[in-house]
Parts: structure tokens; sequence; C-alpha cells
């Protein structure tokens, strides 16, 4: 797993299959994605809830601040390993939850 050091950042070298890895990623997920600008690395998880004139209720905040952390929960490692050039996306894919998430 990256250390709370690591940067948000994709060297070039490793682009291609981090790309790779959150379509992969995206195409599993029901809610947000995962972005990636492909010209300097930066990588980001998006997630949005309409709440204009309301007040959220709690589980749509629970679920804000909760659905984050269970995704990196689940892909932060195979993210960090493609990231850092250990291993492919198609690699870190047989790893991940991902295969059993059908």
């Amino acid at each position: 797993m990256c250390s709370p050091e690591s940067s948000t950042f994709c060297e070039k070298a490793n682009r291609n299959e981090l790309a790779l890895l959150f379509s992969a990623i995206n195409r599993k997920i029901a809610f947000g994605r995962f972005e990636f600008d492909f010209g300097d690395g930066d990588m980001q998880y998006r997630y949005a809830v309409n709440c204009a004139g309301m007040t959220p209720a709690s589980e749509i905040v629970k679920h804000s601040v909760v659905l984050p952390f269970l995704l990196m929960a689940t892909y932060g490692g195979a993210i960090c390993a493609v990231m850092n050039g250990k291993c492919t996306a198609k690699a870190a894919l047989a790893q991940s939850c991902l295969q059993t998430r059908k």
C-alpha cells in the first residue's frame, strides 16, 4: 500500500497502466469515478451528491464519507502497485476483488 506521504501523481512510465486500471474499476463501481489527468499524472476520486436547496439526510452524508474510504480500502493496493510500476493493470486486477464483484 502507498504510504500517507505518497503523491497523488503518477509517473509517465506508468500512466498507460493506471488508465487501464481506472477504466476497469470505473466499470465496476456504482457511485463516483476515478479520474486521471494523462497530461500531468494527477489522479482523484470524484463523487457528488446534489443537495441544492435542502439539508441532506444523515444517510446521504454517511454514504458520501464512507464510500470513498471503502473504495480506497478495496482498490488502493492495486492503484498504488500500478502507480509505482510494481505490476501491470492486468496483474493488479487478477489479485483484486474486481474478479469477484460481478
